[in-house]
């Protein structure tokens, strides 16, 4: 069987607090319905705590970091959760705890919250045949993450077949999304409709500051032009069977990329990988790019941006 965890005795004198383990928290939460809290040792040392929570069939963890501690095993005079500060463990409860389980079951009542339940629907088989429904609209729901604490997702389609994904943050003030708070569900919601259309603000100062990163500026606009126009003339005169244009392709490293060049041509609009938060957006081929084998891409939104892709980040 597996080895019992053993904790440094820690003298914390509150009801909640019991020396178990991440398991055993949330083993005796299931069997004692009239509890939801529990305040534990944290394995990540002794000035800290771990609180865990259960909403529903829903567990939660979470760590409190001391301060201001008489001695190692005694708890800090000063607590703190997500860079807010707080007196007690009591005050954890009522001023986060309850304020955090309060947004949670107004966003998990709504009628766009959908259930996760095993062997049904997914989240992306809902939406689908939503938009397929309805082709014109970006249908959406919430519901919760498996990938980041205490927080929802928000699946949508806002225009392709492809369903997005972005991480909602559940917090005692409300809602955290795409870097500002929303005090209420019906906020968070009108400003989602608001913006599901475009990229998230990081993802557009992430297109933003590569063209430093990948370009050379406006010299580099002009010489991807040049390229562009480059390719269309070599295109047309490699059909001719010119061989000093083939040549010199191949010198320059492009005489791999002929069957590449002929599926993707400047001009053409493509859905293009963007690395940066691993998303696909609406893009247009404008040329080869600068290293071999790449293509210079421009973003939907962002003229005058190019950014050096390969084939397989394009579709």
């Amino acid at each position: 069987g597996k080895q019992r965890r053993r904790f440094k005795i820690r003298r914390v004198n509150h009801p909640l607090f019991k020396p178990v383990s991440r398991e055993q928290a949330e083993e005796f939460l299931r069997k004692n319905d009239s509890e939801r809290v529990i305040f534990r040792p944290s394995s990540k040392g002794t000035d800290r705590l771990t609180c865990t929570w259960r909403l529903k069939d829903q567990f939660f963890h979470f760590d409190i970091v001391e301060k201001n501690k008489p001695d190692a095993m005694s708890l800090g005079k000063v607590l703190v959760v997500d860079g807010q500060k707080y007196e007690d463990l009591d005050e954890i409860i009522a001023r986060y705890v309850d304020r955090v389980e309060d947004n949670m079951l107004a966003l998990t009542e709504h009628d766009k919250f959908f259930e996760i339940e095993e062997g049904g629907s997914t989240v992306q088989d809902w939406l689908t045949d939503l938009k397929q429904h309805n082709p014109r609209t970006i249908p959406y729901c919430f519901y919760h993450s498996k990938k980041l604490h205490m927080a929802m997702e928000v699946g949508f389609i806002p225009g392709t077949r492809r369903v997005m994904k972005e991480f909602v943050k559940v917090t005692p003030r409300g809602f955290r999304y795409r870097h500002k708070d929303h005090r209420s569900v019906r906020a968070l919601i009108n400003y989602f409709k608001k913006h599901a259309s475009r990229p998230p603000p990081e993802v557009q100062r992430k297109i933003q500051t590569a063209r430093a990163n990948n370009a050379a500026g406006g010299s580099h606009r002009q010489a991807v032009k040049r390229e562009a126009d480059r390719t269309t003339r070599g295109s047309s005169s490699s059909s001719r069977g010119v061989k000093s244009e083939s040549s010199s392709r191949q010198q320059r490293g492009g005489g791999g990329d002929r069957g590449r060049t002929r599926r993707y041509q400047p001009g053409m609009q493509v859905r293009a990988f963007f690395a940066q938060d691993g998303q696909w957006y609406p893009a247009k081929i404008i040329g080869q790019g600068r290293q071999p084998g790449t293509f210079a891409v421009e973003y939907q939104g962002f003229p005058g941006e190019y950014h050096d892709l390969r084939e397989q980040d394009l579709t």
